[in-house]
């Protein structure tokens, strides 16, 4: 007989996984090694008082040609981040397009914290340092990454990605928007999730 391969709850949580010893060797090989600290020694403390804010990129999807998951009201999303967070956090808006591969491993292994909307962008979570942060805005209305259950819990390959190199990954859920559309972000629930 032939099997047959039932999936459920149980089984998304290691659909697409990529182990840590996986995510382990591509930073080996992807950041150069000034990005890794020698010898398991921590990540040092910058002298400066700006330098040791914590860095906040902001995803914009305003690449040319981008016709979906834009945020229609990204300029006032990017003011209600800034309102929240400038006291503590250097704010940086970033368009992943619009930097080569290797600026944006090293743009994300800077950042302390990541926002934006569920995306290709978040691969370069595997650059982040250990310990920081990626906040997703997701639009769950329909389950648009095969095999994920976008709808029921957010699962996002970001999400995955940051798992795998200890990154904390916070989901943002737009229910009733979908991902083959612009979304609008509801900013004063936003500030109070910040």
């Amino acid at each position: 007989g032939q099997k047959v391969l039932v999936t459920g709850p149980q089984y998304f949580s290691n659909v697409d996984n990529i182990s840590p010893e996986a995510a382990s060797e591509i930073r080996r090989l992807m950041l150069p090694p000034r990005y890794e600290p020698a010898n398991g020694a921590q990540y040092g403390k910058p002298v400066l008082g700006l330098l040791s804010r914590k860095r906040v990129l902001v995803l914009e999807r305003k690449e040319r040609g981008v016709d979906a998951r834009g945020v229609v009201n990204s300029d006032d999303l990017l003011r209600t981040i800034t309102s929240v967070l400038n006291a503590t956090h250097t704010i940086i808006p970033y368009i992943c397009g619009d930097n080569v591969v290797a600026g944006q491993i090293a743009d994300f292994h800077r950042a302390d914290v990541v926002i934006g909307v569920a995306g290709a962008c978040f691969g370069n979570v595997l650059f982040m340092k250990p310990g920081s942060t990626i906040i997703t805005l997701v639009p769950a209305a329909t389950n648009y990454i095969p095999i994920m259950p976008v709808q029921r819990c957010a699962t996002t390959y970001g999400w995955k990605f940051a798992d795998s190199v200890g990154v904390r990954s916070l989901a943002y859920v737009l229910p009733e928007q979908a991902a083959t559309q612009n979304l609008h972000v509801p900013l004063e629930d936003f500030a109070a999730f910040l």
